[in-house]
């Protein structure tokens, strides 16, 4: 009610029936007593008392327009050419200079109100409707305001003079780095603010990680309007702006300013804007002459005796500081040296990734591209990388005002920086949130604080990866130093080797492309499964060995420092502790002339592993898959027989030539890891008596002496059973003609082969069946 003061019309929908006789026609406004017209604008909601919205439920038709204290109110004004009446001062009182001038006097009926805070004034206006029979109605309506986070009060619009940077407006100077003209399919000038930051995009040469936000950044940039960089608050850069109303200086040091004010002009050291200048007209100042202002580009230092000169001459530094955003756009190279040229500009502008949230795009990320090409000449970065927000358990935003937010210094405290690291990198994915339950815990001291069962996860690796590798390490003491003999390694070095092979290309490539939890998922896989479930355990009995261990040490250490080196982005501190660890045991490492990530005394000064393509050596991962194969089901049957690990036991495979001659070779380590006394293997192998089988596809693995023939009778029933339910769910797919005719073909084989697998294990469980029977 109080901005009644600074109305100046009243606005109707051009539909609503009563428009007609109404629009263009004069009213008088209450209290104030101006004369105010009646307008027709689209913005006005039509009522509607039985409509679903709520804006037409409530909606008279009648709207009071006060353009200097709402948004569409301004726009209104700005379509209509309505005069705007600041209502308020600057502390949100009833201004005196509400909209009177030397021809509009102060009604007596509004003087009452001068100086009164805002919500005072709303009280009291509404009762002096009241009291003048002028209040038809008062009803409940709830709206979203915003309200300060400083003051916890509600934020009034208000109008008041502010820089802006007209940021789509053609810069001459840039024309000769940029060109000019506008950016094709749109209205934005390429050598305009916008225009450096749209491009780029539209170039390829930035990019957006998920490609989803390029989007938000592309339309706020085609539709961006004068950007306001002037801020009230005294914290901050202040703006470089000088101005003067009056100069009092004689006519020859008037002309002689004037004359140097043009001549920095020209050098591009400053902007000036107000009356043009002119270094050959006698200037004859007077308190008429129109206000001068002059832009400083670098006040505190190449600029300063331009300052210093002004300000003797009259000119007085404007109270306002830049917007955040601004300031914060020069951060990637004003902490390099800039403007003054230094190494650090020169080796580190431009970089390569910038990690933000999705809410900063517009207000960040694009002022970063538009300031680093007007200021430098080149974008700050190419690629963006949009994090996932995290919200807590419930999905909500984590804040302080609930309660629910998290103190990484706390977790820190409780479970280690590389546990919450891990913790953290393992849920981030490409989605635009991620949920991390909340639970309070009670500190030592005393304190509740919140934490989250996530967090147990990385600790928990943590301690895997030390403990694991403290045991590794126990098996390189006197690794052997000097050149490496390639025709030592065995079948399971080369395994472990191509291994690792593959894991650094497909981690390197999903960090690429900006994936973490994927690589830490890829990187523990390998790490416990390949080097320390099986690995470690195939050169056990070699580490006995003086004469066979050296090869497989120094594929140990080999390995185990390539691990470090991936692992070291996401759990930096205890992999720098092992690598330290590492060096003192065995300095060398590399495998000379076969493989090799090159030494360093600290890790994370050491390089990143290179791809190995060398070292893929699908053959070694084949047979050794044949061998865990074997073992495995080996390992099952003991596990569903009950047979005591110590007990050993004679193993059978029957299986055609080829890899049975794969096993026989490797029988030695077959034998050890299934604790088996011998393993004899052939397409024509026997089953021994009282034996219990295990199928995979083209083989079968026979244990003696361990069969209970009714238990082994159920076992291979029930097998038998899950077989035929796979092999039904795979003909009906292969059935449905859409899935045939749509599908790859390669996704259609692949199901077609399986079909035959799976009918050739049912047929060999079949004859199992029925030797039992016999």
């Amino acid at each position: 009610p109080e901005t009644m003061l600074g109305d100046t019309a009243v606005a109707m929908n051009p539909s609503d029936p009563r428009a007609q006789k109404l629009v263009g026609k004069m009213v008088r406004l209450p209290l104030v007593g101006r004369q105010i017209p009646i307008i027709a604008d689209e913005h006005v909601v039509l009522p509607d008392p039985e409509s679903d919205d709520e804006k037409a439920k409530f909606s008279t038709g009648f709207l009071k327009v006060t353009p200097a204290h709402d948004d569409n109110d301004w726009a209104i004004g700005q379509r209509h050419n309505l005069r705007v009446i600041n209502v308020m001062a600057p502390d949100a009182t009833i201004s005196d200079k509400f909209g009177w001038n030397e021809k509009e006097t102060v009604s007596r009926e509004a003087e009452q109100f001068l100086g009164m805070d805002r919500f005072e004034a709303r009280e009291a206006i509404v009762e002096w409707f009241r009291q003048e029979k002028l209040l038809e109605d008062v009803r409940e309506y709830v709206h979203e305001i915003g309200y300060s986070y400083r003051s916890h009060v509600p934020i009034e619009p208000y109008l008041s003079d502010q820089w802006y940077i007209a940021v789509k407006k053609p810069v001459e100077h840039l024309t000769e780095k940029f060109g000019s003209g506008l950016i094709e399919g749109t209205d934005v000038p390429v050598n305009s603010l916008a225009g450096l930051a749209l491009k780029p995009l539209l170039d390829e040469r930035l990019r957006f990680i998920p490609e989803r936000y390029a989007k938000t950044y592309q339309a706020w940039l085609e539709n961006l309007r004068d950007w306001p960089i002037s801020r009230q608050l005294w914290w901050g850069h202040r703006i470089p702006v000088w101005g003067c109303t009056v100069l009092e200086l004689p006519s020859d040091e008037y002309t002689k300013l004037f004359q140097k004010i043009e001549e920095w002009r020209k050098e591009n050291r400053i902007e000036t804007q107000g009356r043009p200048m002119d270094s050959n007209v006698d200037y004859d100042y007077n308190g008429s002459d129109p206000l001068h202002f002059i832009c400083v580009c670098d006040p505190e230092g190449q600029d300063k005796e331009i300052v210093e000169y002004i300000e003797n001459a009259g000119y007085q530094r404007d109270d306002d500081v830049l917007d955040t955003w601004f300031s914060s756009a020069l951060w990637p190279f004003s902490t390099l040296g800039w403007p003054e040229p230094s190494q650090d500009l020169e080796t580190y502008y431009p970089g390569s990734v910038l990690c933000t949230a999705r809410e900063i795009i517009t207000l960040w990320v694009s002022r970063m591209v538009m300031m680093g090409q007007y200021c430098v000449g080149d974008i700050p970065f190419t690629e963006v990388f949009i994090h996932a927000m995290i919200q807590d358990g419930e999905g909500r935003k984590m804040s302080k005002s609930l309660g629910n937010g998290i103190d990484p210094l706390v977790v820190i405290d409780s479970h280690g920086a590389d546990a919450m690291r891990f913790a953290l990198t393992s849920m981030t994915t490409l989605t635009q949130d991620v949920r991390m339950p909340v639970e309070p815990i009670k500190l030592p001291d005393g304190r509740v604080v919140n934490t989250s069962p996530k967090f147990d996860v990385g600790r928990n690796f943590c301690n895997k990866l030390w403990n694991a590798s403290r045991f590794a390490l126990s098996n390189l003491q006197n690794t052997p130093t000097g050149p490496f003999d390639a025709d030592q390694l065995r079948l399971e070095d080369r395994w472990i080797l191509s291994r690792l092979a593959r894991t650094i290309e497909v981690v390197t490539g999903q960090l690429d492309e900006f994936k973490f939890s994927e690589p830490i998922n890829v990187l523990y896989r390998f790490f416990w499964n390949d080097l320390c479930d099986w690995y470690l355990e195939l050169i056990k009995p070699r580490m006995r060995d003086d004469e066979q261990k050296g090869a497989a040490q120094r594929v140990l250490a080999f390995v185990m420092d390539a691990c470090l080196r991936l692992f070291h982005p996401f759990l930096p501190f205890i992999t720098e502790g092992i690598y330290q660890q590492l060096n003192e045991l065995c300095p060398q490492r590399d495998l000379d002339g076969f493989a090799e990530l090159g030494g360093s005394d600290e890790l994370v000064l050491a390089g990143w592993p290179k791809a190995m393509p060398d070292l893929i050596d699908s053959e070694s991962e084949r047979q050794l898959l044949l061998v865990q194969t074997i073992i495995r089901l080996i390992r099952d049957i003991r596990t569903q027989h009950q047979v005591p690990p110590r007990k050993t036991l004679e193993a059978a495979v029957r299986a055609a030539n080829g890899p049975s001659e794969i096993l026989l070779a490797q029988q030695h380590l077959i034998c050890r890891m299934a604790n088996i006394s011998s393993l004899s293997a052939g397409p024509d192998c026997v089953k021994p008596a009282q034996a219990a089988t295990a199928v995979s596809e083209e083989l079968e693995v026979y244990v003696g002496g361990v069969i209970d023939a009714e238990a082994e009778q159920k076992r291979l029933l029930k097998q038998k059973e899950e077989l035929a339910g796979a092999m039904a769910r795979t003909e009906n797919k292969l059935n449905n003609e859409n899935f045939v005719t749509r599908a790859k073909p390669e996704v259609v084989q692949r199901e077609r082969d399986r079909l035959k697998q799976l009918k050739e294990q049912v047929a060999t469980v079949q004859r199992n069946l029925d030797e039992h029977a016999g």
